[in-house]
């Protein structure tokens, strides 16, 4: 199962470049997998959970690690928040966004990595009847434990935040999106 996240942290890695020395912020850490290859490669890595089990977690497995109701005014070169953006509520996006923005250097990059892309779930439910109730619900995805996003809608928010611009491209899941956001 390691191998898994091994291989998926490279492929990160290779679509952020040379990471080694560079303070990073991972934003919905988890586990810690996806950290800790980054901080092998060099990365000066710390990690924000929800859950205080996982930052203790985290923190036994030797990284820098706190709550996400912890401030911290520190500045950093990336953030990386990994197939977690969609578990935030639509609502509380923008402010997350501003969050980022102070939070990263000048010239900083913020990673949104898997994002389930509104405009790609038809491929997700490959069923017309189920693609149609996404238009009733068009946000929520009830199977997935999160909340489609408009990658339009973001893209917008991620500008009004005062990011510079944004590189969108295609993930290795078929429903799914990255965005690289440039400060």
């Amino acid at each position: 199962m390691m191998y898994r996240y091994n291989y998926y942290a490279g492929e990160l890695i290779k679509l952020l470049g040379n990471i080694a020395g560079l303070r990073i912020l991972d934003y919905g850490a988890g586990d810690g997998r996806i950290t800790n290859v980054f901080k092998e490669a060099g990365a000066d890595i710390e990690a924000v959970e929800v859950k205080y089990r996982l930052v203790d977690e985290l923190k036994k497995r030797g990284i820098k690690a706190w709550h996400v109701s912890d401030e911290r005014v520190r500045q950093y070169d990336i953030i990386l928040m990994n197939n977690a953006f969609f578990y935030v509520h639509p609502k509380d996006r923008e402010n997350l966004l501003h969050k980022f923005y102070h939070l990263l250097k000048p010239g900083g990059r913020l990673l949104l990595s898997d994002i389930p892309d509104f405009h790609k779930r038809h491929r997700w439910y490959k069923n017309y009847i189920k693609t149609a109730w996404t238009r009733l619900i068009p946000i929520f995805q009830p199977r997935l434990g999160g909340w489609w996003v408009d990658l339009n809608n973001l893209q917008k928010q991620v500008k009004k935040a005062g990011f510079a611009w944004a590189v969108k491209w295609d993930s290795w899941a078929y429903y799914r999106t990255h965005l690289l956001v440039f400060k």
